[in-house]
């Protein structure tokens, strides 16, 4: 090991802080981008090993569709050779018999094909065959659960009738039972059992089959096109997955942009202290022949550690984040199942190679400066850093600041397809606006005060031009400033979100909602008449959703929404309509009519007068006109485009809805407990507005937990890097405060100095951040405007007061390092060459 090797090594282990300081920054960084890039691959394997778990080698489903007079086939029915491996059932769902909270879904087959199960083990059976009857077979998990031995009997109710079972089997918990939980099991029972129950001698409600991945959607196509009653589709469409995981996705990334920028200014402030710490043993070293060159390879090479050291932590950091994640959003969680995980090793690398990159980038500036350095004066140890000017910066950064203004006014009409297309560009060229400009900002405030307070009191005087001459203090301002600005768009997006999520239910008009969890037309029939038959309703609104996409291009998803436009009016507030009443009149009128949302309307350059030709997974090109455009916000993601019931059943033959929106004058709690009364046995879940509200406040508070960990974690990174700062500005300060005091300043005057600092720097950057979070959020909103999604973003003023306490703690912290360190300052050393 060479003088050199041993000269970083004993640096690092000297100052242990400082490396704990800049490994932290890049260890965040790092983990952000390794759990940004593994959270869609991590989730959606999981979900397709939750899939392959359940049904094995099946990863295809086959039932009737809208077209189908009954939902029932035989093997007779369907036209395709290459069915061989197949798995038929017949469904039905239901509750045990004085319990509506347990629920089962039954399946109704032939023991052979039970058998094609090879993980399933029958543990313990009983006259089993000849598998007729009232028979089940159930999983050893709710024979615990539910207290069912071999040979118990077991009341259900299914379609509104009782029967009555005998437990013939116990079988392990694998494949078709792998997720059952005591809320929502599998049974398994002969097919002439379930077929009895729909009133029918025999037949298929579902076939599954396997067919190779690679030729999937082409064999889907070409099924659907021979079987025009029948439907084809795989049983987990990724597509839905990863568009909702996106989001997640561009959030982590979108924090990685923040802390990346805070980053890079405390590995710089971090790499500028080192070298000005070393500045005696670099004149040591140079005195004794090294060269500026292998000094600067030196440095670098101890920044590689950095990034090394901060990658490795940072990777199994961001394993651990996708390992949790995965974890929580594991369905058999409950089950006490583990969720299998899978992770893509490619982005370890790029966390190892991001981490060097950022660590070695963004000590090039200070590293680079030794250069620079004159010789004489660094063996002397008589060198003394020159001051820098922020003209520069502050015009390149104002200069962005207008550009983002310009992009701002001008988004709307940056191009008819995508307005504010630059929406996410001129974000950050204001951010590192503002950014630029603090010095510039810093200076001219502090300018005035510094001449008022001459005459008054030298003190203050003294703490503001410290502030206005230090780097290192205005980037202790930025640093706040940045932390602040995060917090403060953290803040804003989780109040807009809640409220967002309140404004849907708050604007659509309706008191209990009713979802038929079955595509069987028997199933939707009976309970559309149980509906239209009940008595306590005052109005009701029903719903169906049509998957299909644009141009048989599955990149292009349309989701149709099929209402009764007249009814619609009364229900709907929610929407952004030009002229409600003659565009849904409109509707009402045209078969072949449709109302697109303004977001597919920018997405696929779609416009009123347009003919779209449509695709769905049992129909043929279906033509329809384009009447009008809405602004559908955030009701299904944007993606809301409305047809007529009378379209729906031209064009996909659909006849029956399978959600309802009941209005009622009664007690809601009573109605909703009236229905689950009246809908005992049928596959359907009943619930209040108030009930719909909770659930999606539930399933938003993962994602808003992210943003608020972040904006912690933010405000974390920069209180470490302003005591870096002011360990900084300590060293480069320690003869001026010693010049101070040798001519008479006292030991309160210059603790008072300091804190003044501190305080002022907090106080400065707060003003910034006030001002700035105008702006930016004013950006931040156009961003939403740009993915077409309605987001009220406010001002989070309740915070303001947070936040200034939060700065002035910090800030106290801060200053009692540089109040302890001042006290040990050795007049003599340091006042010894003057």
């Amino acid at each position: 090991m060479n003088i050199l090797t041993k000269f970083i090594t004993k640096s690092i282990l000297e100052k242990k802080s400082r490396a704990f300081l800049i490994i932290f920054s890049i260890l965040i960084s790092t983990t952000l981008l390794v759990a940004s890039l593994g959270i869609s691959d991590s989730i959606t394997t999981n979900y397709r090993n939750l899939l392959k778990g359940s049904y094995e080698d099946f990863n295809i489903v086959i039932n009737s569709n809208e077209k189908a007079q009954t939902p029932f086939f035989t093997l007779s029915n369907v036209h395709c050779s290459n069915i061989k491996n197949n798995f038929k059932t017949c469904e039905v769902s239901g509750y045990l018999k004085n319990n509506d909270n347990e629920q089962f879904n039954m399946l109704g087959t032939s023991l052979n094909d039970f058998k094609k199960f090879k993980n399933i083990r029958l543990l313990k059976s009983k006259n089993l065959e000849p598998f007729t009857g009232n028979k089940l077979i159930i999983s050893e998990s709710i024979s615990n659960k539910l207290n069912l031995k071999l040979g118990s009997k077991i009341t259900l109710n299914t379609l509104g009738k009782e029967n009555e079972y005998i437990i013939s089997a116990i079988a392990s918990n694998n494949s078709l039972f792998l997720s059952d939980s005591k809320e929502k099991f599998t049974l398994v029972t002969p097919t002439e059992t379930t077929c009895s129950i729909y009133g029918k001698n025999v037949g298929y409600t579902n076939l599954y089959t396997s067919i190779d991945k690679s030729n999937i959607n082409k064999w889907i196509k070409k099924f659907n096109t021979t079987n025009p009653n029948l439907s084809a589709r795989v049983l987990l469409d990724d597509s839905n997955l990863e568009s909702q995981l996106n989001t997640i996705k561009t959030c982590l990334l979108f924090m990685l942009c923040i802390v990346l920028i805070m980053s890079t200014l405390i590995i710089y402030s971090s790499f500028k202290l080192i070298v000005l710490e070393r500045i005696p043993l670099i004149g040591t070293l140079l005195s004794q022949g090294a060269t500026k060159l292998s000094i600067i390879i030196t440095f670098f090479k101890e920044s590689f550690i950095y990034g090394f050291l901060g990658g490795l932590i940072g990777n199994i950091l961001g394993y651990a984040i996708l390992y949790l994640t995965v974890a929580l959003s594991n369905p058999l969680k409950n089950q006490g199942i583990a969720a299998k995980f899978n992770l893509n090793y490619i982005y370890l690398l790029y966390g190892f190679i991001f981490s060097v990159t950022i660590s070695v980038i963004s000590s090039l500036i200070p590293i680079l400066a030794i250069r620079k350095f004159p010789v004489k004066e660094i063996i002397l140890n008589n060198f003394v850093s020159t001051k820098v000017s922020y003209k520069k910066s502050f015009i390149v950064g104002t200069f962005l600041i207008f550009l983002s203004i310009a992009s701002h006014f001008t988004g709307e009409n940056l191009g008819s397809l995508r307005p504010y297309i630059m929406s996410l560009p001129a974000f950050f060229m204001c951010f590192l606006g503002i950014i630029l400009i603090i010095p510039g900002i810093t200076i001219l405030v502090t300018f005035p005060f510094i001449k008022l307070s001459k005459n008054i009191n030298v003190l203050p005087m003294l703490a503001l031009n410290n502030i206005r001459t230090s780097k290192v203090l205005l980037n202790n301002i930025r640093l706040i400033s940045i932390s602040l600005m995060t917090i403060m768009m953290v803040m804003s997006m989780t109040n807009s979100l809640k409220d967002t999520l309140t404004e849907v239910y708050k604007n659509l008009n309706f008191d209990v909602s009713i979802d038929i969890n079955s595509q069987n037309v028997d199933v939707l029939k009976k309970c559309s008449e149980i509906i239209n038959n009940y008595d306590k309703k005052t109005n009701v609104i029903r719903r169906k959703y049509i998957n299909t996409n644009l141009n048989n291009d599955f990149s292009k998803k349309i989701d149709l929404l099929c209402v009764d436009p007249n009814n619609f009016k009364s229900y709907d507030n929610y929407l952004v309509y030009t002229n409600k009443n003659k565009q849904l009149d409109q509707l009402n009128n045209n078969e072949d009519g449709i109302i697109i949302s303004e977001k597919n309307s920018r997405r696929y350059n779609l416009k009123k007068g347009d003919t779209i030709s449509l695709y769905s997974s049992n129909s043929e090109k279906e033509d329809f006109k384009i009447l009008s455009v809405v602004n559908a916000g955030f009701m299904n993601m944007g993606n809301i485009n409305l047809i007529s019931f009378k379209a729906a059943l031209k064009h996909f033959n659909v006849r029956y809805s399978n959600e309802f929106f009941i209005s009622t004058s009664s007690n809601t709690s009573s109605i909703k407990k009236d229905l689950i009364k009246k809908f005992k046995g049928f596959p359907v879940s009943v619930s209040t507005k108030q009930d719909n509200v909770n659930k999606d406040a539930a399933s938003s508070k993962e994602f808003i937990s992210l943003f608020n960990i972040f904006s912690f974690t933010s405000m974390l990174i920069a209180l470490l890097g302003i005591l870096s700062n002011i360990s900084i500005s300590f060293v480069q300060r320690k003869k001026e405060i010693a010049s101070l005091i040798s001519i008479g300043l006292s030991s309160t005057g210059k603790n008072l100095m300091i804190l003044f600092e501190s305080f002022t720097e907090g106080l400065i950057a707060f003003f910034i951040t006030f001002l700035s979070s105008i702006w930016t959020l004013t950006l931040l909103s156009d961003i939403f405007k740009y993915l077409v999604l309605n987001i009220n973003i406010t001002y989070p003023f309740s915070f303001m007061p947070w936040a200034a306490l939060s700065v002035s703690i910090i800030m106290f912290i801060a200053s009692l390092k540089t109040l302890l360190r001042s006290k040990k300052l050795n007049l003599v050393h340091e006042l010894k060459y003057e």
